[in-house]
C-alpha cells in the first residue's frame, strides 16, 4: 500500500489535556471549528470564559460565582472546601480514614449533619438487623443479603451546581465595563468536542498567537523530553513531557490560558502512484517536492 504524506492546518485553542486515570496532562489544540457557544448545563463558574447571549462578540471573564440551591444564593466553591478540617474529614477522607473530630466541627461550623453508614442502616433496618461485613462500607442483613451504603449530608456538602440549576456571576467584559449578578441562563459558554482534540507530538509545527492582538509570539517544530509517571510538573500539574530548550512555565502559561494558535500535522493518506494514462499522480509529485526540503521550513514564510 502506498502513502502520500499530505500537511494538515489546524486552526484552534492551545489547551491542556488531562482526564481520571492519565496521571498527567497532555500539551493539545482544540480545533475551532469543533468548539461551540451553548447554553450552561451546570452554571457558570470562576474564571471562565462567558459570552453574552444577545451578542456574542461580547466576551467576558466570569467571578464571583453563586449558586441558586433552596432559594438562597450560596458562594462557589463551596467554602467548607478551604476550610483545614476539610481535608482531615469524612467528607475527603471516606467514612474510614476521615477524622470524626474534624467532622464535628465542621458540622457545628456549617450547619449540616453528616449521616454514617451505621446511622442509615440502623435507620432503614433497625438495629441488630445488620453488621459491617469487614470490607468497607458493605453492611450485611440477617437474610445473608450485602448491601452497599456510605456517608450522606443534610443539607449536601461538599455542594455544587446541579444540572440545569441556575447560577450569578459578576462579568469583566472585553467592553471594559464590569456586570454584577449576571444569570447563567443569559449567558453562552463553550463546548469543545473531542473531535477536534489533537494531542501534540514530535514533528508537529505550532504556531502560537498573542490572544489580543493575534501576533506570533512563538513557532517552530514540537521537540518533547518525555517524563514517567509524577516525575515533573508546570503549573501545579503532573505533566507528561516538556519542549525542549524551552521554559517550561511559560510554556505551561499559553496552554493553560488558551492561547489561539495554528497546527501542522502530517498524515499519511492512501495514493495512487500513476495515473491511468501512465503520467505520475498530483500526490507523487507533491511527495517530490516534500523531499526537497525540511517541510517545516516551509511554513508560515
Amino acid at each position: 500500500m502506498l502513502y502520500a504524506i499530505i500537511d494538515m492546518e489546524l486552526e484552534g485553542r492551545l489547551c491542556f489535556y488531562s482526564e481520571t486515570g492519565t496521571e498527567g496532562g497532555y500539551w493539545a489544540l482544540q480545533e475551532s471549528k469543533y468548539i461551540k457557544l451553548v447554553s450552561p448545563t451546570f452554571g457558570v463558574s470562576n474564571k471562565q470564559t462567558v459570552y453574552d447571549i444577545e451578542n456574542d462578540s461580547r466576551i467576558g471573564i466570569a467571578s464571583k460565582s453563586e449558586v441558586l440551591l433552596n432559594n438562597k444564593w450560596l458562594p462557589l466553591p463551596d467554602p467548607i472546601t478551604q476550610d483545614s478540617d476539610y481535608l482531615e474529614s469524612s467528607l475527603y477522607k471516606g467514612e474510614e480514614q476521615g477524622d470524626f473530630l474534624a467532622d464535628d466541627r465542621l458540622m457545628e461550623k456549617y450547619d449540616f449533619k453528616i449521616n454514617y453508614t451505621e446511622d442509615r442502616a440502623n435507620e432503614k433496618y433497625g438495629k441488630g438487623n445488620w453488621k459491617f461485613s469487614g470490607h468497607g462500607k458493605e453492611i450485611i442483613l440477617k437474610d445473608g443479603s450485602k448491601m452497599s451504603f456510605g456517608i450522606t449530608c443534610s443539607p449536601s456538602r461538599p455542594y455544587g451546581i446541579p444540572q440545569n440549576a441556575i447560577s450569578r456571576v459578576t462579568i469583566n467584559w472585553n467592553d471594559g465595563r464590569i456586570e454584577e449578578n449576571r444569570e447563567s441562563n443569559t449567558l453562552l459558554v463553550e463546548s469543545w468536542d473531542y473531535k477536534g482534540l489533537h494531542i501534540l507530538e514530535n514533528q508537529d509545527v505550532l504556531k502560537i498567537k498573542d490572544p489580543e492582538s493575534l501576533h506570533c509570539v512563538w513557532v517552530g517544530q514540537i521537540d518533547l523530553k518525555q517524563f514517567g509517571v509524577f516525575q515533573e510538573h508546570a503549573k501545579g500539574a503532573w505533566i507528561h513531557a516538556e519542549q525542549k530548550n524551552f521554559d517550561r512555565e511559560k510554556w505551561a502559561e499559553y496552554f493553560f490560558n488558551k492561547h489561539p494558535a495554528i497546527l501542522k500535522k502530517k498524515e499519511k493518506k492512501h495514493t495512487t502512484m500513476y495515473k491511468s494514462n501512465g503520467g505520475q499522480s498530483t500526490e507523487l509529485k507533491n511527495k517530490t517536492t516534500i523531499k526537497q526540503q525540511p517541510w517545516w521550513k516551509r511554513l508560515w514564510s
